[in-house]
């Protein structure tokens, strides 16, 4: 007679079984119902079927991806992702569908790429197919969204200036002044997202500014050391000395850099191995 433990075994295996042969379903369903034999192309907005799934990807009859949503017991739009999700899965991710098929990656670790690769190029999704399948299992959400990253830029660099752009200009600073959760403790959070480049510079200047303080025998500790470090700089530094074409000097900061010639990212040690573009370690230095 199974042990309690092993019943549970079984029945989690079953469920993963049962996950796959649904998603097989699906696939066989999607052929059954595409419109025209159609792709997913940059040309087939409005075309009559309704895309769900990136480039490659075939064009399906709306209603009866309808009538679908309703048989899985979902919303509308709840069966259509899940359908779309799929589609990403089997013609644009072929690699990880086989491990999928293979139970050796389950599917909510599979659908999580292909949340993120639904708006990619063609050439984007089957580079993060390459790179990620063959370790998907044991990938960390980071490692996931570092090979996104990475395929963007080598694959579609138009979204990937668009994605620079956008995060430059959600930059922001805010001292929460209004929000305190305690006004008698004397404390206020502060919360911001600065260019890399300002945070390595920001980063630099708390830090000795907190060695300083302990240098001169404060006995904070090294957390309230930096927020006074924090507070000096502010007091000190009222005014911008920004002139127009004036030389800043440099920023003194030292870059240690890792170089893989067949990422157009570099590995920066200075923000916890974090990753920029090769073109961007100009504006660091």
């Amino acid at each position: 007679m199974p042990t309690a433990l092993q019943v549970v075994a079984d029945a989690k295996s079953a469920a993963a079984a049962a996950e796959v042969v649904a998603l097989q379903a699906v696939v066989a369903w999607a052929t059954e119902y595409r419109v025209d034999n159609s792709v997913v192309d940059d040309t087939t907005f409005g075309a009559g079927g309704v895309i769900l799934g990136g480039v490659g990807c075939p064009l399906i009859d709306e209603f009866a991806a309808y009538d679908l949503a309703a048989v899985l017991g979902m919303s509308s739009d709840g069966g259509c992702t899940y359908v779309a999700k799929t589609l990403e899965l089997r013609y644009r991710l072929c690699r990880i569908w086989e491990h999928v098929i293979a139970l050796k990656v389950p599917v909510w670790k599979a659908f999580v790429v292909c949340e993120r690769t639904l708006t990619l190029s063609y050439e984007a999704a089957r580079y993060v197919d390459q790179m990620l399948a063959p370790t998907l299992r044991s990938c960390s959400f980071a490692q996931i969204e570092r090979t996104v990253a990475q395929a963007i830029d080598l694959h579609d660099p138009e979204e990937a200036e668009k994605r620079r752009l956008k995060a430059a200009d959600d930059r922001d600073f805010q001292v929460h002044l209004g929000q305190r959760n305690n006004p008698t403790d004397g404390t206020v959070d502060v919360t911001g997202t600065l260019s890399t480049e300002d945070a390595l510079d920001l980063e630099a200047a708390v830090k000795q500014g907190a060695k300083t303080l302990g240098d001169l025998g404060c006995e904070e500790s090294l957390g309230a050391r930096r927020s006074m470090a924090v507070g000096e700089m502010a007091r000190q530094q009222l005014t911008l000395d920004l002139e127009a074409g004036g030389d800043t000097g440099g920023r003194g900061v030292v870059i240690y850099a890792h170089i893989d010639a067949d990422s157009p990212h570099v590995s920066i040690d200075n923000i916890g191995g974090g990753d920029v573009l090769i073109e961007q370690l100009k504006d660091l230095s």
